[in-house]
C-alpha cells in the first residue's frame, strides 16, 4: 500500500513539474521599456525587459510583442520566432563591433517586423558587424524595419546549410560594407521588394550559391548599386530604381519579360558626371515614358576655408570649424591679461586661408589647462548612446528611459555622437539645431515640434561626414504662412548624409524641407507629407557644389512650389504625389529634376517643368 502511494506521489509530482515547465513558456510573450524585468514571466501584465529574456519564455513558433517604446537589446534567435513591435518603437542598439540580431536556428522560421536596428557608433570604414546576421535557419523574413550604421552589412545572409529570406518595405542606410548580401556553400535564396537602400557600400550583392530576386526597390547614393560575383545570380523584375550610385551595376537576369538576357548583354542606366537638363514644357498627369537619363555621381571637391575664431569660445569655434570643413588642431592654454577669459585670442593659420578639407587649425585659449579626467569620468561625460524625452520630462534629468528629458535640444547635449533620441510618450518637444551625428526617431508616439512665425523647427548644422536621420516627426508652424519668407520645417545647412523618413511639415513661410548645404552626402526623403508651405514643399540648392536628393513616396500639396531644384541640385523622384500646389515642379540655374516615371503630377496651378524620365532596371 505504501509502495502504491509512493508511486502515485511520484507520478503526481512529475505531472506538476511538466505542467510548470509548460507554464513557463507561452505562444505570445511581452516586453516593456520602463518596468519590464527578465525575471518576470513575460506575460502581458508581467512583461520582460529584453528580447533575449523574452525568447527564453516563448514557445518555438511563438511571438514576442512590444508594450511600450523601448530599447530591447541584441539577441541571438535560436528557434522559430516572430518579433513584432507593431505600432510601438522597438530599438536594438548594437555595441560597437557586434551584430544587432543573429539568427542561428537550424530548421526554424524567423520573422522580424517593425524594428529599428542601429549600431551605437555609426561606421566610418567597412568591417564585420552586421545589423542582421543569418547563420542558419529554414527562412528569415524582415519587414517594415530600419537598419543603420553597421560596419558590415545591414543584412548578411550566408547560411552554411542554405535557406531562404525575404526583405520587404525596409530602409537600409549608412552601412559601410553594404545593404543586403546572399551567398552560401549550399543554395540560398533572397527576395528583396519595396525597400530603400542608400549611403552604403554595395547595396545588393550576391556571391557563390546565392540568388536574389529584386522588385520595386530604390537604390541610390551607394558606392555600388548591384553586384554579383562567382556563381551568384541577381535577378530583377525590371522595375527597380537604381541611380546616383558610384557604380549602378546591373542584374545578371531580367525576369518577367521572357528568357533572361545572355551573359554580357544585361541592361543598366549609364553613368556620367553630367546632370540631366529639365525641359521647360508643362507636364501633366503621371510622369511616364521618356529617355534613359545619363545620371551618375558628381565628384564634389570640398575645401577647408579657415574661419575667424578670435574671441570665440571653444564650442563656438568647434561649430565654426565644422561648418568650414576644418578640424581643431593643437589647443594651447595660456592666461593673458587684457583678453577675455575662456576665449580664443590666437589662431594659426589665420582666417581666410584655404586647404584640403579636414585641415587643422591651432588655437590659444585664455584659460588655465583643464585637469585630466579619469577614463570613467570621461565615459560618463560622453553621454549614453540612447536618450529619451517625454512630454512631462525635465531637461534637468539624465534623459534615461525612466528619467527622461523634456526637449530634443536638452537630450542632444547628453547623447553620444551617433546616438539616438527616442520618445517615451507624445508631446511638443521644441525647436532644435542638430550639431552632431544623430538619429531622432519619434516612432510609436506623436512627436511634434511647433514653432512661431519665421522660425525653423529643425536646423541641421553638423560637421562634414556627420550623418543625421530624422524619422516620424510632425513639424508645424503655428502662425501659418501668407507669403514666402523665412523659416522651414527642416533647414539643412551642413552635414554628411541626411535621411528623412515619415516627416510631416506644414505652415512654414519657407519650405517644408529646405536643403541648402555647404557640404553634404546624399539626401533621401521617404514618405511623409509637406503641405501648406509658402515657398516650397522641397527646395534644394548648392551653388558652386552638388547636392543629390532622392524623394520617394512623399505627398507634396498646397505649397508655393511642390519641388524646386536650384543651382547645383539634382532631385530624383519616385512614387511621389505632387498636387494642389501653385507650381508643381520648378528648376533654376543648373538645377534639374528626374523621375522614374511613377510620380503623380496633376492638379497644380501649373504642373511646371517636365522631369527627365529615368529607366528602371
Amino acid at each position: 500500500m505504501r509502495l502504491r502511494s509512493t508511486i502515485f506521489s511520484l507520478v503526481l509530482l512529475t505531472a506538476v513539474l511538466v505542467a510548470t515547465a509548460v507554464a513557463q513558456a507561452d505562444s505570445v510573450t511581452w516586453v516593456e521599456g520602463a518596468d519590464g524585468n527578465d525575471a518576470n514571466a513575460c506575460t502581458r501584465v508581467s512583461p520582460c525587459k529584453t528580447f533575449a529574456g523574452a525568447q527564453n519564455h516563448t514557445d518555438a513558433g511563438g511571438t514576442i510583442r512590444v508594450l511600450t517604446p523601448g530599447a530591447y537589446g541584441q539577441i541571438t534567435v535560436t528557434k522559430s520566432l516572430t518579433i513584432d513591435a507593431g505600432a510601438q518603437y522597438a530599438g536594438v542598439l548594437a555595441s560597437s563591433g557586434f551584430n544587432g540580431i543573429v539568427v542561428d536556428a537550424p530548421g526554424a522560421d524567423v520573422v522580424l517586423r517593425n524594428l529599428s536596428i542601429e549600431a551605437i557608433a555609426p561606421c566610418t570604414t567597412p568591417g564585420t558587424a552586421n545589423g542582421i546576421k543569418f547563420i542558419s535557419g529554414r527562412s528569415l523574413h524582415v519587414e517594415y524595419t530600419t537598419i543603420r550604421g553597421f560596419s558590415g552589412r545591414a543584412i548578411d545572409m550566408e547560411p552554411a546549410a542554405g535557406g531562404s529570406a525575404s526583405v520587404s518595405r525596409t530602409d537600409l542606410h549608412d552601412n559601410c560594407t553594404g545593404g543586403v548580401f546572399a551567398a552560401s556553400a549550399a543554395d540560398t535564396n533572397l527576395t528583396l521588394t519595396d525597400s530603400f537602400i542608400t549611403h552604403s557600400g554595395t547595396a545588393v550583392g550576391v556571391g557563390d550559391g546565392g540568388r536574389a530576386e529584386i522588385a520595386r526597390n530604390l537604390v541610390t547614393g551607394n558606392t555600388t548599386g548591384l553586384a554579383a560575383t562567382g556563381s551568384g545570380v541577381l535577378a530583377s523584375w525590371g522595375n527597380n530604381r537604381v541611380g546616383g550610385n558610384g557604380s549602378d551595376g546591373a542584374p545578371t537576369q531580367t525576369l518577367g519579360s521572357g528568357s533572361p538576357p545572355p551573359p554580357g548583354n544585361t541592361s543598366s542606366t549609364s553613368s556620367s558626371s553630367a546632370s540631366p537638363s529639365s525641359t521647360s514644357s508643362p507636364g501633366g498627369g503621371s510622369v511616364s515614358g521618356g529617355p534613359t537619363a545619363p545620371i551618375g555621381p558628381v565628384q564634389v571637391v570640398t575645401l577647408c576655408h579657415v574661419p575667424r575664431l578670435l574671441s570665440k569660445t571653444m564650442s563656438q569655434a568647434g561649430a565654426a570649424l565644422a561648418t568650414a570643413h576644418c578640424r581643431l588642431g593643437k589647443v594651447t592654454y595660456r592666461v593673458k591679461r587684457g583678453k577675455r577669459r575662456n576665449r580664443i585670442y590666437v589662431q594659426s593659420p589665420g582666417s581666410g586661408w584655404s586647404s584640403a578639407a579636414g585641415a587643422k587649425v591651432n588655437v590659444t585659449l585664455n584659460a588655465h589647462r583643464p585637469r585630466r579626467r579619469s577614463k570613467a569620468r570621461a565615459a560618463i561625460a560622453a553621454g549614453p548612446s540612447r536618450t529619451w524625452i517625454s512630454g512631462v520630462g525635465s531637461d534637468l534629468n539624465p534623459c534615461s528611459r525612466t528619467a527622461p528629458c523634456r526637449t530634443f535640444a536638452g537630450a542632444q547635449t547628453r547623447t553620444l555622437n551617433g546616438g539616438t533620441i527616442s520618445l517615451v510618450d507624445s508631446g511638443d518637444f521644441g525647436a532644435l539645431t542638430v550639431s552632431q551625428p544623430l538619429t531622432i526617431d519619434g516612432g510609436g508616439n506623436s512627436a511634434v515640434i511647433s514653432v512661431g512665425a519665421g522660425a525653423s523647427a529643425i536646423s541641421v548644422n553638423a560637421g562634414a561626414g556627420h550623418d543625421v536621420a530624422l524619422r516620424n516627426l510632425s513639424l508645424i508652424n503655428s502662425a501659418g504662412c501668407a507669403a514666402a519668407g523665412s523659416g522651414s520645417g527642416i533647414s539643412f545647412v551642413s552635414g554628411g548624409a541626411l535621411h528623412i523618413a515619415n516627416v510631416n511639415a506644414s505652415g512654414f513661410a519657407g519650405s517644408g524641407i529646405a536643403l541648402s548645404p555647404t557640404a553634404t552626402g546624399p539626401v533621401d526623403i521617404h514618405g511623409g507629407s509637406l503641405t501648406d508651405n509658402c515657398t516650397a514643399g522641397i527646395s534644394a540648392q548648392m551653388p558652386g557644389g552638388d547636392v543629390e536628393v532622392a524623394a520617394a513616396g512623399v505627398t507634396v500639396s498646397h505649397d508655393g512650389t511642390g519641388i524646386l531644384a536650384g543651382d547645383g541640385a539634382l532631385v530624383r523622384m519616385t512614387g511621389n504625389t505632387v498636387t494642389g500646389n501653385d507650381t508643381g515642379l520648378a528648376t533654376s540655374g543648373s538645377g534639374s529634376i528626374a523621375s522614374w516615371g511613377d510620380d503623380s503630377l496633376s492638379g497644380n496651378g501649373s504642373d511646371g517643368v517636365s522631369p527627365l524620365v529615368l529607366a528602371t532596371i
